[in-house]
């Protein structure tokens, strides 16, 4: 099995600007809710391992997808 994400970072919510943000926090948020996300889904028995990324404003920024046999 392999894992594949990809995140576009270049629009405004990776510019870090405001106080507490920086590009790499962003990043982390995306994992974070992504990994959050996974694990409900496995609970509720989703075994469809792919999905859009979204920024905190709700841009689409990449994309992950699992694949490969289990």
């Amino acid at each position: 099995m392999q894992f594949n994400c990809t995140i576009e970072m270049d629009n405004d919510a990776f510019i870090g600007t405001e106080p507490l943000t920086h590009p790499t926090l962003e990043v982390a948020r995306i994992l974070n809710k992504l990994a959050k996300d996974m694990d409900d889904a496995y609970t509720d028995g989703d075994t469809s391992w792919d999905g859009y990324l979204r920024d905190i404003n709700g841009n689409k920024v990449g994309y992950y997808k699992v694949e490969g046999e289990d």
